[in-house]
Order: C-alpha cells, then structure tokens, then sequence
C-alpha cells in the first residue's frame, strides 16, 4: 500500500479545488441560460433569447481546443506551474467581470459583444485547465497518479453539482425577476471570487520534478514535435477520450432532456435519477482511479469498453420500457462509467514524454472532448428523429465503445512508437 504524504495530499487538494471551480464557472453559464438570454439578447419570441445563450455556451465549448493548445505550448516551453496558475486566473477574472457587464438596454450592442469576448475567455482558459492539471499532480505523484487523476475528476463533477445548487438556491430564494435582473449574477460573483482564492493558494504550489529535470530537452515548437514523433500516440489518445466524453455528454448533460422531452419523464423524476448517476459516476471515477494504480489502466478500460458494447441497447431499453425503479440502474451505469473515466486521464499521461506531455494530453482531450463531447447529443437526437427509436442513443456510446478498444488496440499494436511508460 502506498500512502500520500502531507504534500502530497496538499497538491491534490488544491489542484482539485480549482478545477472544480473552473467547472463551476463554466457551467454556471448553462443553468442560468434563461436569464442570461433576457439580459444580454432580448427579444420577443424566449425561444430566440435561449438560442442565443446556447449558441454562446457552445463558442465558449468550441473555443476549448485552441486554449489547449495554446497553454499546453508554454506548459511544455515554461512549465506547469505557470500556465497551471494562469488558467484559474483568466477563469476568475473572466467571470468576475461578467457579473458586471450591463444589460442590452443600458449599453445596447456593447452588453452582448463585451459578454462574447468574456465568454470566449472563458473557454480559452478551460481548455488549458484540466489538461493542465492532470499533468502536473501525476508530474508530482507517480506512483498514486489514478488516485490524483480520479481525485481531480471527481471534483470536476462536484463543481457540476455546486453549479446546479447555486441556480436552485437563487431561484428558491428570488422571483424570476429578481433572478433575470440581479440573481444570476450573485452566482458569476461567488464564482469569481472563490476562483480568485484558488489561485492565490495555487500558486504556492512548486513545479514538477519532471519538467525541473527535462529543461535541457524543451523544443520550441512541441506540437510540432508531438504530431511529428508521437502520432500514434495522438490518435490513440484521441480514440480512447472520446468513450469518455460522449459518457460525460450523453449520460450526464444529454440525459435530463433525453428523458424530459422525449420519453415525457417528469422534469423532477429526470433530474433525480441523473444527480443519482452523477454521484454514483463521481464516487467510481476517484475509487477506480485509486484501483488502477495497482492493477493498471488499460485493462479496466477494456473492461468498461466491452461492458458499453454489449449492454449500452438494454439500458436505453429499460429507460424506454420501465419508468419505475431504474435508480438501481443509473448508479450500476455511474460504476460501469467510472472504468473508463477513472483511468484513461491517467493513460493519456503515460502515452507521452515529459517534453511533448502537456500537449500530447491537452490535444487528445480538448479534439476529444469538442468532437465527440460536443456532438454526441445532436447525433443522440437525429438518430432518433430518422430511424424512431427512442433507445438509439445507445449507437453513440456503442460506436465510441469501439473506437476506445481500438486506441488500446493501437497501443499494443505500436510499442515500438507509442511512448507508454507504465
């Protein structure tokens, strides 16, 4: 049994801390769309006005890749550290200063543009974030790396559920006037600030030793160097995240409108059953983790992978058929969710070297998580529109499934060029 020192304990808090804040502040945006829609892109039809913040949620989504690269650029040039404590700080900032932008009516066009550039910042800073901090706590504990990894996703998915509360509290404690005109922003301020506090505390934290010890080997382009040496290893990486995105997608923020809207579940009975998931998913994610350092990544993933493949089309059915007691079910799928969530964080950290490490995982991630996280309900919702099965969602995960056994495939397949150091 390895057990985690003080410092240890002290890199994984903080890091966990942040990132789960990062995610507040992102998804923030999304639960408070409504209000957020009147404020900035008044119009008569409220359909538009929540197309509008939609549409703006998805740039500040879509802008997450060139983040990534960005940030993963000088993590790999300057280190962690720096770039690990820049992305909080942007996210803070940001999100703080959106709290105070004034509506349409006070500064017309002025409101929705400084509201853009802010919400693009947004995203430009996420997609450095997890990335980042993936990194740097398996830099600092290598040989508890699933359990740091696990720890960090775990608070991810609390900075989720945090998002949710704060927009309950605000619309028990406020009229939907008093939510449109100052609530939301009470929640962008709390954000903000605790954001703030996070950084402040991050950036007490010392740089990994693995890239204090690799400086000598830093090159001036480490994209470059990565599509270039590692490429194999970029296209596995990219297969195995996108089983875990289109997870976090399709089971966690698809779920409640696949329920809602097209299988006329009560609003209450789907937001239950998926907070029910969610925590079941987030306890496994940190608890595999933790497994994996003793029995490896690769073959939990399979196992998860497999389980996905050939069960995927029951669960749907039994979401279709039975409306009563599928709590039961949603917590064995939040399990069976944490084998690939738990593990391929950390897999992807061992696919590349110190010198290309924060882009090879930063460039998988991001094009994973925009590609298949991103369209993975819109392919959910036209399945289901041309071929009339409600249960059709199930392809995504299945298609997705294949494609991660086939990342691991490509692994075993290129030892000679995929770098996997465990």
């Amino acid at each position: 049994m390895i057990y985690l020192t003080r410092n240890s304990f002290k890199i994984i808090t903080l890091s966990s801390f942040g990132s789960a804040l990062e995610l507040y502040d992102f998804v923030i945006f999304a639960v408070f769309a409504k209000s957020i829609g009147e404020t900035f892109f008044p119009h008569k039809n409220h359909s538009v006005e929540l197309i509008s913040a939609f549409a703006l949620f998805a740039v500040g989504y879509l802008i997450r890749p060139i983040g990534g690269i960005v940030f993963s650029h000088f993590g790999d040039r300057i280190g962690r550290k720096k770039n690990f404590t820049t992305s909080i700080f942007l996210m803070a900032i940001s999100t703080l200063l959106m709290s105070f932008v004034p509506s349409y009516q006070s500064i017309g066009m002025l409101a929705p543009l400084a509201f853009i550039f802010l919400r693009i910042t947004q995203g430009f800073a996420i997609g450095g974030e997890i990335p980042g901090a993936i990194t740097f706590v398996s830099e600092h504990i290598k040989q508890r790396a699933g359990l740091a990894c696990g720890a960090i996703f775990l608070f991810n998915n609390v900075g989720i559920v945090f998002a949710s509360v704060a927009h309950s509290i605000v619309k028990i404690g406020l009229t939907p006037t008093e939510t449109a005109n100052y609530g939301w922003r009470i929640a962008f301020v709390i954000g903000g600030l605790l954001a703030i506090i996070s950084y402040l505390l991050r950036s007490r934290l010392e740089e990994t030793p693995d890239f204090s010890h690799a400086k000598e080997s830093i090159h001036k382009v480490p994209i470059y160097q990565l599509l270039r040496n590692h490429f194999p290893s970029v296209i596995a990486g990219i297969l195995i995240t996108s089983l875990g995105a289109t997870i976090v997608s399709v089971l966690y923020l698809y779920m409640v409108s696949y329920l809602d809207t097209i299988n006329n579940y009560s609003v209450q009975h789907s937001e239950t059953l998926t907070f029910i998931g969610l925590i079941s998913f987030s306890l496994s994610v940190f608890i595999i983790g933790a497994i994996s350092d003793y029995t490896g990544r690769k073959k939990l993933i399979f196992t998860g992978a497999l389980i996905f493949i050939l069960f995927s089309l029951s669960f749907f059915k039994t979401i279709v058929e039975h409306r009563d007691n599928l709590a039961a079910w949603f917590i064995l799928w939040g399990i069976i969710s944490g084998l690939i969530t738990g593990c391929y964080p950390c897999l992807l950290i061992e696919l590349f070297p110190t010198n290309v490490r924060y882009s090879g995982v930063s460039f998988c991630f991001n094009i994973g998580f925009a590609v298949f996280g991103g369209l993975s309900p819109l392919i959910a919702s036209l399945l289901i529109h041309l071929s009339g099965r409600l249960s059709s969602p199930a392809w995504v995960l299945i298609t997705t499934s294949v494609f991660s056994v086939f990342g691991l495939t490509i692994i075993r397949r290129y030892k000679g060029t995929v770098t996997l150091i465990s």
